[in-house]
């Protein structure tokens, strides 16, 4: 069992209620993609790491710099993060300069011994045809689901669970 990440489109106006009402994006969202335990295999190859990079826009599709808190007591805080319009604009622009050639590339030059669990948490070995296939299907669902959302200059709200 592993975490999944799901992306929603939302709009500003849903976007404030949400946030007035310190809830999940479930009734607010325009639009969404869920990633299964896709997510991390996917920063990984665009990125070159599953972590927050500063001077990769590619990485806040997993980590939102931007987030509000819902829930905390003595125990925890829970956030929503999320990117502003803006810059899923700029999400948008990279994913799409990005091809399948490309993409592939990038999917063959990367080191995996170092982030084993990455492959296996996907439950695919990565020599296999359908591993990659099934990663573009990901990939190009990404790529719609953003520039969707960056041509209605909507946010997107990452839930991780």
């Amino acid at each position: 069992m592993g975490q999944t990440v799901t992306l929603s489109r939302v709009n500003q106006e849903a976007f404030d209620e949400m946030q007035n009402d310190l809830a999940y994006p479930d009734k607010y969202k325009s639009g969404d993609v869920y990633l299964d335990k896709a997510w991390d295999v996917t920063a990984f190859i665009l990125t070159g790491s599953v972590r927050y990079l500063k001077d990769n826009v590619l990485s806040e599709i997993n980590n939102p710099v931007s987030h509000f808190l819902t829930y905390e007591d003595e125990y925890m805080k829970e956030f929503i993060n999320y990117s502003v319009p803006e810059r899923v604009k700029e999400i948008s622009a990279a994913l799409q300069a990005i091809s399948e050639a490309d993409y592939t590339i990038l999917f063959e030059k990367r080191d995996y011994t170092a982030r084993r669990g990455v492959m296996y948490a996907l439950n695919y070995p990565r020599d296999d045809a359908n591993t990659l296939r099934n990663l573009l299907l990901f990939f190009n669902d990404l790529k719609k689901f953003y520039k969707a959302a960056a041509d209605c200059e909507e946010y997107v709200v990452t839930v991780i669970g």
